[in-house]
């Protein structure tokens, strides 16, 4: 089969020489070509990546235009075999333009006017309202952990310590993490994912609500590694989410709510002006 596509590269990119055909409108030199449609040396130079080698260029050069060529020729393809009517896109070209038009016009007036200060209040009220929409997905819950070295010392104190509410307890025991803990948080007030546990603590259980109802503290060891873990709190799935661990989510909600309201009264009052100035009119 007679080849469609003439391939040159040009030395000014750094490029291995080829006999080039004399190019047009001053794009310089035609470095392939398909039927009447050719591709230009000034076209390669504006899409070819900086920094790359003599001989990266040339391997970068050649799948470019073989992709370029094998893209023109299966328009060219489909332009032979298609009726007019398969052909036909500027309905939709002018509608995705008109759609790109008006979303940006949109956020841009969005962006000038949104107003996007949330009070707690405003979170509060919105949550206390739409509880129903929070109902949680899965299981979470706040934890204390530490995770030691199988040959860390004084294991015996940590158990004591992690166990206790002192104050004084609490403070070796942060002051021993400081020193020996392969990684620890302890007062975290975030609520985490249940499931999410796996990747700093091995919990395995069937049951997790079982799990959470029953353990207050667990200790967990492996080949390398001791865990203590300590249930602070927990909320099992079908449970209302609690506040925090929705807040960022009702930002959003309120936000969102507050942009489509903002788009409406802009569409509202573009068209009010409009009848009054006798720009749009329905006979």
């Amino acid at each position: 089969m007679r080849r469609a596509v003439i391939i040159g590269f040009a030395l000014a990119i750094g490029l291995s020489s080829c006999s080039l055909l004399v190019g047009e409108d001053d794009k310089g030199d035609v470095v392939a070509r398909v039927y009447d449609t050719r591709l230009y040396q000034e076209d390669l130079e504006e899409v070819m990546p900086s920094g790359l080698s003599k001989e990266d260029s040339a391997i970068w050069a050649q799948k470019y235009i073989n992709n370029w060529g094998k893209e023109q020729l299966i328009i060219k393809k489909a332009e032979f075999n298609l009726a007019d009517k398969e052909k036909d896109f500027e309905e939709l070209v002018q509608q995705y333009r008109n759609d790109l038009l008006k979303f940006t016009y949109q956020e841009r007036f969005v962006n000038e006017h949104l107003d996007t200060a949330i009070s707690k209040e405003q979170i509060l009220e919105y949550y206390n309202a739409h509880q129903s929409e929070f109902e949680l997905k899965e299981n979470i819950l706040k934890l204390n952990y530490l995770v030691l070295n199988t040959e860390t010392p004084d294991l015996a104190k940590v158990r004591r310590w992690f166990k206790s509410n002192k104050p004084e307890d609490r403070i070796e025991l942060e002051d021993y993490a400081f020193h020996y803990a392969r990684t620890s948080s302890f007062g975290d007030t975030s609520w985490v994912r249940y499931n999410d546990l796996s990747k700093f603590i091995p919990i395995q259980t069937y049951n997790q609500q079982e799990f959470l109802n029953h353990n207050k503290y667990v200790e967990l060891n492996d080949s390398t590694s001791i865990y203590f873990v300590e249930i602070l709190n927990y909320k099992i799935a079908d449970d209302v989410s609690p506040l925090p661990y929705v807040q960022s989510t009702i930002k959003n909600i309120i936000l969102n709510k507050r942009k489509q309201e903002l788009i409406a009264t802009m569409e509202e009052r573009i068209v009010n002006d409009a009848y009054e100035k006798n720009d749009f009119e329905i006979y």
